[in-house]
């Protein structure tokens, strides 16, 4: 895989779709004409059944074999339900997925997502500059079944985008269509390449390649023609994504089923991914030439999060050990990376008066760039280092089967909104567990801070929350126990920037927390593409703040205050942290998306191991089952 990932650009925009009717591979170069290639927009053309996801997923897949997500990124849209290009959409390249059918207005969204992109490019990119120089990766956007997708207007407006400034910035067109009749005809007049499969008539068939024998085309999908801007036609048949693969690399639900090639691809090179970014970063700070995995053999077990916690193997942790009582100043510090000078960076969520600290954490960066496993990393080092007994947790993420799927069965999990985005919109359809179901996430948080006041107040006159939970240890009755309360929400900007309603609800919920979190120990942790969505409410309250890569310098100085964030490599978990006194750091956190082997611990597929999310959710949970129905074997005081 290094092997394939480390190809120049424009080479990696070169790839192979199929085979010539003459026998060697025809490589369609998606680069614009300027670069000598085809691009930068291409339709595929053919009736239903002919293959046209299969060949938008062959070009997928095949720029994610020869290109790493440094230098390709993928925008996704899809017309409809179980076309080809499901399954693709957790590569490491894909900066952005839509489903058309989900929502009547999703098209719009993926518009938006589309201009969005297009228009931060063009504030990185100089005018005449190029997009290669700012180290921007192209930017493919595959769309299937456009026909089906939205509106005239929604498409139109992509195809114009790319037509317009496609080049400059680094950005490919590749849509699917049943014919270029009506308003299509309009896209065609434009597209710089056509691939014409399986025509309904030789009339057809002219109008899509301008060649009459697309009708006559075998019925088996994938065969068809490629025509360039320069009336080259050639003649090839593509080959086929949608089949199963058996692999000990990648689970199977249903043993001897076999899994999706596409979904063994997705994990594989994510895995990959992982290994590569270590690999980047080792020739940055040495200037090597050879490739580190020679010099370095265990690379891919490199900065993981068992080793950085000093967890050996996973199966063997030493829960008692771990959750000993310790004293309130010990609890709730949780190490979340490493500086460059090689000192930890430690989050204290206690957020004491007078101290460097606050009540409320906000993480931002492009897709991509760490922001999901710093949230993880807090969350696992809190529930590794404390009991539930002492620290509770409320999970929110946008999208099911996101984040935080694998961590619901933690025992320090008390209340899990799976997909907030349903749950804004369609109520009656999401799944919460916990707390989470007593409504929406803003108005639960905001009913606890209350209810826990109400609590400290009735136990005394604190004036902190450390006070309170040292009256507890202290055994002064009657003072109920009461953990603390860690919030973390994944991009939480998602469900913010279309509602006004929710805009002011969270913007009340900053401000209580801001100003009652100390005392009633609530602390919140979340994560944001930007700010732009909620920065002034985020100006008015005391905040850390955490800037993996950015978008754009600008972007950089409005979270960390300096704009070197936006010149992080770019890759996974690396980013800046802005204290609340304004003490920036630059580290590295560590990964927890992988798997590990124990023979404590049932694996579903032998020899695949298990997610180390998943390991250490069964662990606790089992544990602390035994303690509950044991009180006796709670841990002594440490």
């Amino acid at each position: 895989m290094n092997n394939r990932w480390d190809r120049p650009y424009p080479e990696g925009l070169r790839l192979p779709i199929g085979a010539q009717d003459s026998g060697p591979a025809l490589v369609l170069d998606l680069n614009s004409a300027a670069d000598g290639g085809a691009g930068p927009f291409g339709l595929v053309i053919g009736a239903r059944g002919s293959g046209k996801s299969e060949i938008l997923s062959v070009v997928a897949l095949g720029l994610a074999l020869g290109n790493p997500p440094e230098q390709v990124n993928l925008l996704l849209g899809q017309g409809r339900e179980g076309s080809a290009l499901s399954g693709i959409e957790n590569l490491p390249h894909v900066i952005g997925h839509c489903v058309a059918n989900d929502r009547d207005d999703s098209e719009v969204d993926f518009f938006h997502v589309v201009e969005s992109e297009i228009i931060r490019r063009r504030e990185i990119v100089p005018a005449g500059g190029d997009f290669r120089a700012c180290r921007l990766p192209a930017l493919v956007i595959i769309i299937d079944d456009a026909d089906s997708f939205g509106g005239e207007d929604t498409i139109s407006a992509i195809v114009g985008l790319v037509d317009r400034v496609g080049h400059a910035v680094g950005a490919q067109l590749l849509i699917s269509v049943g014919d270029l009749i009506g308003p299509a005809a309009d896209r065609g007049a434009v597209a710089s390449y056509r691939i014409c499969l399986e025509a309904l008539s030789a009339n057809g068939s002219r109008q899509t390649g301008e060649i009459p024998d697309a009708d006559d085309l075998p019925d088996t999908a994938g065969h068809g023609y490629l025509r360039l801007a320069d009336g080259s036609v050639t003649r090839f048949r593509a080959p086929h994504t949608s089949y199963s693969v058996h692999t000990k690399c990648v689970p199977e639900e249903v043993a001897g089923s076999g899994v999706a090639l596409p979904v063994a691809l997705s994990a594989v090179l994510t895995d990959r991914h992982a290994t590569y970014a270590r690999v980047a970063e080792i020739r940055r700070r040495n200037g090597m030439k050879k490739d580190p995995a020679d010099v370095f053999p265990n690379l891919s077990g490199g900065f993981d999060f068992a080793p950085f916690h000093r967890i050996g193997d996973v199966g063997d942790l030493d829960v008692k050990y771990r959750w000993r009582r310790k004293p309130y100043r010990d609890r709730l510090r949780v190490p979340i990376g490493v500086a460059d000078n090689g000192t930890r960076v430690v989050l204290d969520l206690k957020s004491p008066a007078g101290s460097d600290s606050a009540p409320i954490g906000v993480v931002t960066g492009f897709s991509g760039s760490g922001k999901s496993q710093i949230l993880m990393s807090a969350v696992l080092g809190l529930v590794v280092e404390n009991p539930p007994e002492q620290v509770s947790i409320l999970l929110g993420q946008v999208v099911v089967q996101q984040t935080f799927n694998q961590i619901e069965e933690l025992p320090h999990i008390i209340g899990f909104y799976p997909e907030l985005s349903s749950q804004m919109i369609e109520p009656e359809l999401w799944e919460p567990s916990g707390i989470a179901a007593e409504g929406d996430i803003f108005d639960v948080i905001d009913n606890e801070i209350t209810r826990r006041w109400d609590v400290v107040r009735a136990a005394g006159d604190f004036r902190s929350f450390v006070g309170y939970a040292e009256a507890v240890d202290a055994r002064r009755p009657p003072i109920p126990r009461l953990p603390a309360l860690v919030i973390v929400i994944d991009d939480v900007d998602q469900i913010l920037v279309f509602s006004e309603e929710n805009r002011a609800k969270f913007s009340k919920v900053l401000d209580r927390i801001d100003r009652l979190g100390s005392v009633v120990g609530v602390h919140l942790l979340c994560s944001a593409s930007d700010l732009h969505s909620f920065q002034d409410a985020v100006e008015a309250v005391r905040t850390y703040r955490i800037g993996m890569k950015q978008f754009s310098p600008r972007a950089s100085r409005q979270i960390v205050g300096i704009p070197d964030a936006y010149d992080l490599p770019e890759y996974q978990n690396y980013g800046y942290i802005r204290t609340a006194g304004g003490t920036v750091t630059r580290f590295q956190a560590p990964t927890s998306s992988y798997r590990v082997h124990s023979n404590r611990i049932a694996e579903e597929v032998e020899g695949c191991g298990v997610f180390l999310t998943t390991a250490l959710s069964s662990i606790l949970a089992r544990y602390h089952s035994n303690l509950v129905h044991d009180p006796h074997s709670w841990p002594d005081e440490g």
